[in-house]
């Protein structure tokens, strides 16, 4: 057997690996389409292929050539279709149209953050009755510690920081230790 040859079984096997790969993770999985210009201009496999390399929760996330054969592209060859790949991605239309779904997702999840704050706000308030007394106070207590915890956690992804681990501000702390004044509650220290 020729090297030759070896490299196109290797190829090939290699080929069948990632495509089973792929179709195993992206069964059931749809990647968000948001309406943009950008994206819209774009040929529909081509919007695919960008939203499954550009989707956070995508099953391909970030991987050029499994986000090519989950958006439905075909080939014959593992190093054809990681070129294929990587050339869509020089495409200065694909470029523009990653650019705006990373800056449509960092603005929905500003958006996201916002609606959950506001909503622990209102489950605060049930605690409570018409004379401003807590009723329920353990639930009271554990949706303050809720929103400690998780006002890091959103912030952090936000942010996209990276794996360092989340701080709140002078600001945020300040802010916590005035809602646990307000409903008369303790903070654990930390």
């Amino acid at each position: 057997m020729s090297g030759k040859e070896n490299t196109k079984e290797k190829d090939a096997a290699l080929l069948s690996r990632l495509k089973d790969s792929v179709s195993a993770q992206a069964a059931g999985y749809r990647p968000l389409l948001p309406d943009l210009p950008q994206l819209n201009c774009l040929q529909p496999q081509i919007r695919m292929f960008v939203a499954y390399y550009c989707d956070p929760h995508s099953p391909t996330y970030g991987r050029p050539t499994a986000s090519y054969i989950a958006s439905g592209y075909k080939g014959n060859s593992y190093n054809g279709l990681r070129a294929t790949a990587g050339k869509v991605l020089m495409r200065p239309a694909v470029k523009a149209a990653i650019a705006a779904y990373a800056s449509d997702l960092r603005r929905r999840a500003v958006a996201d953050h916002d609606y959950i704050w506001q909503q622990w706000l209102a489950l605060l308030e049930d605690c409570r009755d018409a004379a401003g007394r807590y009723t329920d106070r353990p639930t009271a207590a554990a949706v303050l510690r809720t929103m400690a915890q998780a006002r890091a956690m959103l912030t952090d992804r936000v942010e996209q920081t990276g794996p360092q681990q989340p701080e709140l501000t002078d600001a945020e702390r300040a802010e916590l230790q005035r809602l646990a004044r307000e409903h008369n509650l303790k903070l654990a220290a930390g």
